[in-house]
């Protein structure tokens, strides 16, 4: 399953592989439109799923593994992860990627960045600074953490194997990935 698949890029990419079923889901309908339109350039195709992520359409355990790319600082990451391990079988996994405090600080400070992309990095700063010191979650982004992921992971009955970050702005990452068994 491509949780939150987007346009299809890494789905088309999964599809490929002759020994895998893939399944994209999103809650944008033009985001699957040009999903379908991947595919078909691909010479591939795979079920695509619209439905928000905090309430999955499939019955519990039926997917060996998921992938979750940028998805997190979206939506309810609590509730998408409960729904990921629910939909998990035993011993499947789940890939978590997205993008590090590191990331955002590039945006704010990028010389010759458009000045949209620069409020986007502090809105997306801001609202993690938020919901971690008061709990109170603003909207927009927010960047992913990998201690609170593992500790709501572990909630949800899923085990981390394996932890990975990539780039460096001011010591912070800039992409992070978590893998994790059920």
């Amino acid at each position: 399953l491509d949780l939150g698949c987007g346009p299809g890029g890494y789905l088309a990419e999964v599809a490929a592989m002759t020994s895998v079923a893939a399944v994209g889901l999103d809650r944008d309908p033009e985001a699957l439109a040009i999903a379908a339109a991947c595919l078909s350039e691909s010479g591939r195709s795979a079920p695509l799923v619209r439905a928000e992520a905090e309430r999955l359409p499939f019955v519990s355990g039926v997917f060996d593994r998921i992938l979750c790319v940028v998805v997190l600082p979206y939506v309810h990451e609590g509730c998408v992860l409960r729904e990921a391990a629910r939909v998990l079988r035993p011993g499947g996994r789940l890939i978590v990627s997205g993008h590090g405090a590191g990331y955002y600080m590039r945006l704010v400070a990028g010389r010759g960045m458009a000045w949209k992309r620069r409020l986007f990095g502090l809105v997306s700063i801001a609202g993690t600074l938020s919901e971690r010191a008061f709990g109170l979650r603003l909207p927009g982004a927010r960047y992913q953490m990998t201690r609170r992921m593992t500790v709501t992971l572990a909630q949800c009955g899923l085990r981390v194997t394996g932890e990975f970050r990539r780039g460096r702005f001011l010591g912070f990452s800039e992409r992070e990935r978590i893998v994790a068994v059920k």
